[in-house]
């Protein structure tokens, strides 16, 4: 789901996205269950936090702000957009890879939302020269991590981690509670990184409560239950000589626009039923309803931007025509799939 930011927006109600699993992305605040990660798996997206009330930080975590502090000269200042700022993110950019905004205006969301959110920077120089810096948004009891950059000769200092630490020490000496860093794929080893600070929350995606990191259970994330249901789906259509390909949708993180979103599979990945022709038969499972979802499809191709800098990309999927009936088990999509393609 996708919010657009509100010309302005006072602390208190970025505390109430927050602590409600909604994140700021350039100018919208979004939540989503899922996320199709590198165009190619399906993975639940975890919302994370630290609690500051309690925390304590651990021997390494000391180590790292003290070797820090004394290499660096650290800077808490308004964010910037300056050509340095811009130089130090392209490297950067280039460097780590994936796709991302081609500037921080656009990162941002432009000059006018980076004003109304108040985007604050911690900034690290060595001398003059600047080598790395976080963006955050603060609300009244919290503080939200956007962005962290650092210069890709210096990887080795880990200096994206260590402004993620100083953010965390800038909460903590202003008496907030929380410290927002995002999401987390589980299972993704790029981002294990965030749970090193200590104190780790997850926003359970089934009870929407903040639970700490230990109760975690892989097993039970919406991404299994989604991929398992439609498996047992897909493996029964099989026995009974029908084939069925589990198909990742290509659409789901661009359902911003009306447009698109009218008309397509809304979930994200589904099964595409039979040998070919249209309409097609597809069936998604809806794993906040848990619930079975049966379509009859048409083949379509879609041209989009992630970016207005970006490159157009096309891409073919599914789109719906027509809903065709609502299921709890896997043995009543099957048999209503078998009454439609013999």
């Amino acid at each position: 789901m996708v919010h657009s930011a509100p010309r302005t927006i006072t602390p208190e109600a970025l505390d109430d996205y927050l602590a409600r699993g909604w994140f700021r992305f350039g100018g919208t605040m979004r939540t989503t269950r899922f996320t199709v990660w590198e165009e190619r798996d399906l993975r639940t997206t975890l919302w994370t936090r630290t609690r500051l009330d309690d925390f304590q930080w651990s021997k390494s975590n000391r180590r790292l702000l003290s070797r820090t502090r004394r290499a660096f000269r650290v800077v808490e200042q308004p964010a910037r957009l300056d050509a340095a700022h811009e130089a130090l993110y392209a490297r950067y950019i280039r460097h780590v890879g994936g796709e991302r905004p081609s500037t921080l205006i656009d990162f941002l969301g432009g000059e006018d939302l980076h004003a109304c959110f108040a985007t604050r920077e911690l900034a690290l120089y060595d001398g003059e020269r600047l080598v790395a810096f976080s963006y955050f948004d603060q609300g009244r009891t919290s503080l939200m991590s956007l962005l962290g950059v650092f210069d890709p000769d210096l990887e080795r200092a880990s200096l994206g981690y260590a402004t993620l630490a100083l953010e965390v020490e800038h909460g903590l000496q202003h008496g907030l509670e929380h410290h927002y860093s995002g999401y987390v794929l589980p299972g993704e080893p790029r981002m294990d990184y965030k749970t090193r600070i200590g104190g780790m929350q997850f926003l359970h995606p089934d009870a929407m409560d903040w639970q700490d990191w230990e109760h975690l259970d892989h097993d039970l994330l919406p991404d299994r239950r989604t991929l398992n249901a439609l498996d047992r789906v897909g493996r029964a259509l099989t026995r009974y000589g029908v084939p069925a390909r589990r198909l990742l949708n290509p659409l789901f993180e661009i359902a911003d626009s009306p447009a698109i979103t009218e008309r397509m599979v809304d979930q994200p990945v589904f099964l595409m039923v039979g040998r070919g022709g249209a309409p097609i038969p597809m069936v998604t499972w809806d794993d906040e309803a848990r619930r079975y979802d049966l379509w009859m499809g048409v083949p379509a191709v879609i041209r989009h931007r992630r970016s207005e800098e970006g490159p157009e990309k096309t891409t073919g999927t599914a789109l719906i025509h027509q809903e065709h009936g609502r299921f709890g088990l896997a043995a009543d999509v099957v048999q209503a799939v078998l009454k439609l393609v013999r």
